[in-house]
């Protein structure tokens, strides 16, 4: 048998041969996946990628979302911004700046899952509209087109650790109520969540002077309102919930208008701690287990 030395050592041809190989194998890949993440650093591929992502979210989920600027970086994450449009080409979402530090960022698309360790957003805007003579709100509509057709195929998924925002406006125009909120910061530790059902559990929620304000006109909806709602109900269509182990709010200002009684309450400095709190839209029902609020004397 023929034998090669070896650092001193006598090992058998063949055994040469296939540590050649091996090492031949394991270089060429080491060398495809640098080349692939220079690759992707370049700013024609990030556009083209971009594009390629955005036409198949639009076509498959029959969903509008513009981005006009990304930036993927190997430590930094992806970076962007976006436009979401809701059922009627009004707002859903739109942010100036999200940074997104992901697992499978790449490959999110073909397996239909989004794993997302952090998200830092700023400058964010988030309507919630519930349109005249719909049943449902404009992000129930939006949850409902990542929901999977068929029992066989699996539904777009997004499973996201922490959320922090800055500059973050929330506005509601549902029913008899209308709001407009603004936070200066949030941070979000998320134990689970499945958008498809629209289902949230939160493990922390901390608000940073919320700016918060409420307008009820209280009008009472026809008896043709309530029978087109229940009607146009589907009992597949998704419903969300959440629910927050914790939440706990730094230097509130709450102000609610009785638009009808011209009655304004106005509460200032607040701040509060509440566990285990809970809401559901089909429930229509908001539920928590402790409590403790501290403002100042100006509620008239």
């Amino acid at each position: 048998m023929n034998q090669a030395k070896v650092s001193g050592s006598s090992l058998p041809v063949r055994w040469t041969r296939l540590e050649d190989i091996l090492l031949s194998i394991v270089s060429f890949f080491l060398f495809l996946f640098i080349f692939c993440i220079l690759l992707v650093q370049l700013p024609s591929v990030q556009n083209f990628l971009k594009t390629r992502i955005i036409h198949y979210i639009n076509d498959n989920y029959k969903q509008e979302i513009r981005v006009n600027s990304v930036n993927f970086d190997l430590m930094q994450g992806l970076q962007l911004d976006a436009l979401i449009l809701d059922h009627h080409k009004d707002t859903l979402l739109y942010a100036a700046s999200l940074r997104i530090h992901g697992r499978n960022l790449l490959t999110a698309v073909i397996q239909k899952r989004v794993q997302v360790e952090g998200l830092e957003g700023d400058h964010i805007l988030l309507k919630l509209i519930k349109y005249h003579g719909e049943s449902r709100s404009n992000i129930n509509v939006f949850l409902d087109k990542f929901k999977s057709d068929t029992p066989s195929s699996n539904p777009l998924t997004f499973d996201i650790k922490s959320l922090k925002v800055t500059d973050f406006s929330f506005n509601i125009d549902q029913d008899s109520l209308l709001s407009k909120s603004h936070f200066g910061r949030i941070a979000v530790r998320v134990d689970s969540m499945h958008l498809p059902s629209g289902y949230f559990d939160f493990r922390s929620v901390v608000l940073d002077e919320p700016e918060i304000d409420i307008s009820l006109s209280m009008l009472k909806k026809s008896k043709n309102d309530l029978a087109s709602n229940q009607i146009g109900q589907d009992s597949s269509s998704t419903h969300s919930a959440f629910n927050f182990s914790f939440i706990n709010c730094n230097k509130g200002n709450i102000r609610i208008t009785q638009a009808k009684q011209q009655r304004v309450y106005e509460l200032n400095d607040v701040h509060f701690t509440a566990t285990y709190l809970t809401w559901s839209e089909q429930l229509k029902k908001l539920e928590f287990l402790t409590l403790n609020a501290l403002g100042n004397k100006e509620f008239k």
